[in-house]
């Protein structure tokens, strides 16, 4: 049986006024897959976005990564942006593979 968490279709938003004469805006996702006939394929995935709005300056980071598992190693993978204006200001890419460890039964 195969199963999706997350509703992609209507993520999470938010709004709020900053105390420092800023305004915040937010949305969020995530959902995950998980196959109980074949464990090893499972999967999650999240994204985030914040934006902060000062008059005349526009700061917005976007991060999203996923951890897909098979049957040997569970796969990470992160990708950071961050503009300022919409231009380019940093990005940061990290990738990595952790071995499964499963429990054995004593």
């Amino acid at each position: 049986m195969d199963r999706e968490v997350g509703d992609p279709a209507a993520p999470g938003k938010r709004r709020g006024a900053g105390d420092r004469g800023y305004l915040t805006e937010s949305s969020d996702q995530a959902n995950a897959r998980v196959d109980e006939r074949d464990p090893v394929r499972d999967r999650l995935r999240g994204r985030q976005m914040t934006r902060y709005r000062w008059p005349g300056q526009t700061i917005e980071l976007r991060y999203h990564g996923q951890i897909v598992s098979s049957a040997s190693a569970f796969n990470v993978a992160f990708h950071v942006q961050i503009t300022v204006d919409e231009m380019p200001h940093f990005q940061w890419r990290w990738i990595a593979s952790f071995p499964r460890r499963l429990l054995r039964p004593w």
